[in-house]
């Protein structure tokens, strides 16, 4: 299993060397409060600076063929992930909310995984794995791949397959948040992340 850390509040400075052909770039946006219901349309703008913010980054381009990206929004996160090279990528942030019913929720695609109580903690982790997965691949991922995201609680980039050659990468964000990064490339090279933030106010 391979893994690496990951801080996605960190700021990307400008003095930050090109990025190399192996990258993601997730820019991650926030308004205060989070939490709280924001209107779709505010949740989308946010989503439009999350991208810009991402594509700021001096040196990176997803012009062309190689360019991949997908975006995602909850409660007053909004995020956008942006490869340079030949990926298959998605993104997805949760709110970890205890009154959800994880448990119902992660049993429609792994059953044999319920065997108590799902807290939000790994609700949210399994639900951002399986929208991420779903962006990026247009199916559900396998039963074995939700129950290894499930036992792994750690941050970082998590190797899922080698045959499907698939990376995961999992952060906690302020507020109670959780994120997630599914990649895939034919490469079978470890994507460099580099997040950058911002915060906003309405």
């Amino acid at each position: 299993m391979h893994k690496s850390t990951l801080n996605p509040c960190s700021h990307v400075q400008n003095e930050r060397p090109d990025p190399p052909s192996a990258t993601i770039i997730v820019g991650i946006c926030r308004v205060e409060p989070v939490r709280r219901r924001w209107p779709r349309a505010l949740q989308s703008k946010l989503a439009d600076r999350a991208e810009a913010l991402g594509r700021s980054v001096p040196g990176f381009t997803t012009d062309g063929d190689e360019g991949r990206l997908s975006r995602t929004h909850s409660r007053g996160y909004a995020a956008a992930a942006l490869g340079k090279g030949d990926f298959r990528l998605g993104i997805d942030v949760e709110l970890e909310d205890p009154r959800r019913d994880w448990s119902g929720i992660v049993s429609r695609y792994a059953p044999d995984l319920i065997s108590g109580q799902i807290d939000a903690d790994t609700g949210a982790r399994c639900w951002t794995f399986l929208e991420a997965f779903y962006k990026a691949e247009g199916r559900v991922p396998p039963v074995d791949m939700i129950e290894h995201v499930a036992r792994e609680p750690e941050e970082g980039l998590t190797l899922l397959n080698a045959k499907t050659d698939g990376f995961a990468s999992f952060a906690r964000l302020p507020e109670g948040f959780t994120l997630c990064v599914y990649a895939r490339n034919a490469a079978f090279a470890a994507p460099l992340i580099l997040p950058v933030q911002r915060v906003d106010s309405v």
